[in-house]
């Protein structure tokens, strides 16, 4: 317990605490762009019904039934990849002992998905896409192996 409270402490000083905040803000910014890259990939590989506006939530609920699967999948491609990219870029910049600043990372970029599903609610089969591609990727960038720091 002891131990705990003082690993705890050391990363609220100085350095350390500069680094997690650079660590969450990168990964937040990371995350963002490669959903960002990866949706505009699949907005070029699978073309959108005429008339609507992938950026405007109402009308991509009015073509909801004319949007191709492909782009579906290719939201939820971009969301996992995303959700490991967040976490493991706040990881190497923090270094492996904190992990709280990762978790961070992980749960505004999940509250930003799950506000996404709730404003342009998609097919049912997307929703259990999304917790289980961006749970398992938020793992795997969680626990994959990182470097000590010096």
């Amino acid at each position: 317990m002891f131990a705990i409270r003082l690993r705890f402490l050391r990363t609220f000083r100085g350095e350390t605490l500069g680094r997690a905040l650079s660590g969450i803000v990168a990964g937040i910014v990371v995350a963002f762009l490669v959903v960002v890259l990866v949706e505009t990939i699949g907005l070029q590989i699978f073309h959108q019904p005429e008339g609507m506006d992938p950026i405007n939530p109402e009308s991509v609920r009015q073509h909801m039934a004319e949007i191709p699967t492909g782009s579906f999948v290719m939201v939820l491609v971009a969301w996992a990849m995303g959700a490991f990219a967040g976490p493991w870029v706040t990881r190497r910049i923090t270094g492996s002992t904190a992990r709280w600043p990762a978790l961070i990372v992980v749960g505004l970029f999940a509250a930003m998905c799950a506000y996404n599903l709730v404003v342009v609610p998609g097919p049912t089969w997307m929703i259990a896409g999304a917790v289980l591609g961006v749970g398992a990727a938020s793992l795997l960038g969680l626990r994959i192996s990182v470097p000590r720091r010096s």
